[in-house]
């Protein structure tokens, strides 16, 4: 018995590991950078924005339906699915057969509070919490609800003899990504973005002061006391060079009887400095951006007052390149990432069929049948976006008749 045990703790702390290595692409710069963040602070439609998203029980456990494509206002499902909701049923009653108690406790309690927090029902608990309603939708919960639901349905299996279990997870898999087709194909492609172009972005951030942040400004870089109103001169130009770093223009007027500059590129600007200065770029600092002087890295800093870049040019003629380049811990957890992934499909792929530990003398699915089926997977996917969805999947109803 205390081997089993050993050996069933050291199968999750490996599953730990690599879980944390596929994420650390993502995770690695979100707990580095995070200290560069602030919270915008609170607007004053939050809690009526809230009330709109939540979501109710029949919601959440619905079958999404076929997306119109008439309905330019289309909101997504909020919901974890019927079939989801069905097989987590089953699932827990196997896990209590079993005698699982303790596993079929955490994922119950961790499915009911991600539904909780998705509902009305929590609307003092998201008030409470300090900054938590800066997340704004409540169904962004629900995918931390995915995984336990996807946990809890996958023990269903456990109700199904071995030798029939293959056959189950087909099945059950099968069942599973009926329900999610309707809302498989991006809804992006619904859309015609052909007559926008960065203008239009920089007049929306003008108009409705969504300073080239999030689309409330709930998050922010931590540089800077304000933020910049102004328009950029020649807004045109950003149709066609929508990536264009630029000098700041009160910088430059202020500046002009000690230097002149011609923008010769994107990111690259030919500069005469006649006396030392310090000079701002139409770019918000964050870690990540590098400035070459003349094909060497030069150092810059956040303005104190806007948070752009800013470098204290030294006299002379020069080339100034600004890139993004990324930091070194974003280069990192993505090496890390791709190492780990591809530790995944050798392991996958050559290993042998592990024992069940609830059962060590049978045999549980076989992996080269789970790679097989991840590959049937992705070539149903690809088969999905070009022809399924459209032909299936979406239909187009008239403005005066809508289907729903």
């Amino acid at each position: 018995v205390p081997r089993e045990i050993i050996k069933r703790w050291l199968f999750i702390g490996t599953g730990l590991i690599i879980g944390a290595g596929l994420s650390a692409i993502f995770l690695l710069p979100v707990l580095t950078e995070v200290k560069f963040i602030e919270i915008a602070g609170d607007l004053p439609d939050t809690v009526q924005f809230l009330r709109q998203n939540f979501g109710s029980l029949a919601e959440i456990f619905s079958l999404p339906q076929i997306i119109d494509s008439s309905d330019v206002t289309l909101v997504m499902p909020r919901a974890l699915g019927l079939i989801g909701g069905i097989l987590s049923i089953f699932g827990l009653i196997a896990l209590v057969k079993r005698r699982k108690f303790a596993i079929a406790l955490l994922l119950v309690l961790g499915l009911g509070f991600a539904v909780f927090l998705a509902t009305d029902a929590s609307l003092d608990l998201w008030l409470i919490i300090p900054s938590f309603r800066n997340l704004r939708f409540p169904e962004r919960l629900l995918r931390m609800g995915a995984v336990f639901i996807a946990l809890l349905g996958a023990s269903s299996l456990l109700l199904i003899p071995n030798r029939w279990q293959t056959l189950g997870f087909i099945t059950l898999s099968s069942f599973v990504i009926l329900q999610a087709l309707p809302i498989m194909h991006p809804r992006d492609d619904d859309r015609t973005w052909d007559n926008l172009s960065a203008v239009d972005e920089i007049m929306m951030e003008f108009e409705e002061h969504n300073w080239g942040t999030t689309a409330y400004d709930e998050y922010e870089p931590i540089w800077g006391e304000v933020t910049p109103l102004d328009m950029p001169p020649d807004v045109e130009s950003y149709s066609t060079s929508p990536f264009q770093i630029r000098v700041l223009e009160s910088d430059a007027i202020r500046e002009s009887n000690k230097l002149s500059f011609t923008q010769t590129s994107d990111n690259q600007i030919e500069i005469i400095v006649q006396k030392d200065l310090t000079m701002r770029f139409r770019q918000f600092y964050f870690p990540g951006w590098e400035m070459k002087l003349d094909g060497e890295p030069f150092p810059i800093t956040p303005d104190k007052r806007f948070g752009l870049i800013e470098a204290r040019l030294p006299e002379g003629e020069h080339l100034i390149e600004l890139d993004y380049v990324g930091t070194p811990i974003q280069h990192i957890a993505t090496v890390i990432s791709i190492i780990t992934a591809i530790g995944c499909i050798v392991i996958l792929w050559r290993g042998k069929s592990t024992q069940s530990l609830s059962h060590p003398d049978e045999d549980s699915i076989n992996i080269r049948f789970v790679m097989l089926f991840i590959g049937g997977i992705i070539i149903f996917s690809v088969i999905n976006v070009i022809w399924l969805q459209d032909a299936l999947f979406r239909i187009q109803s008239p403005v005066e008749q809508p289907y729903y």
